[in-house]
């Protein structure tokens, strides 16, 4: 990978300590999940736009997330959130904030490109699915 730097993000946890690593390259959190037997990995997918809600890394309330296309042409989001995001489950008697990956037809990524105002992206990929008004 070039260029790339790991970050270190600890999590105190009932007296337990959770080290979880995050490697940052070029902007892009990277991520690889299977899902029905297929690799969803954010390094060798296209990167297509990207959503964050402002608020910081450490903020129950973080979200992040990443929309690809994978080589074969199934769209996916990278999601990361707080332990108040939609990006959250369950642990114990609270919630903690998870990283995972959730595919999306070609008309939910449509959807979420149109919900974040991801204008030229949806000309990129949806010129198709779109028409001067």
């Amino acid at each position: 990978m070039n260029m790339a730097t790991s970050l270190i993000f600890m999590n105190e946890n009932i007296n337990k300590c959770i080290l979880i690593c995050v490697v940052f390259l070029k902007g892009v959190f990277l991520m690889r999940k299977i899902i029905n037997k297929k690799v969803y990995d954010t390094e060798t997918a296209e990167f297509v736009a990207e959503y964050h809600n402002g608020y910081f890394r450490r903020d129950f309330r973080y979200e992040y997330e990443g929309l690809y296309k994978s080589k074969k042409g199934q769209f996916f989001i990278h999601g990361i959130g707080g332990a108040l995001s939609k990006y959250s489950e369950s642990y114990g008697n609270g919630r903690t904030g998870i990283e995972t990956i959730v595919l999306l037809t070609k008309e939910e990524a449509l959807e979420w490109l149109s919900e974040h105002n991801k204008l030229e992206e949806i000309e990129k990929y949806f010129s198709d699915s779109i028409q001067e008004g």
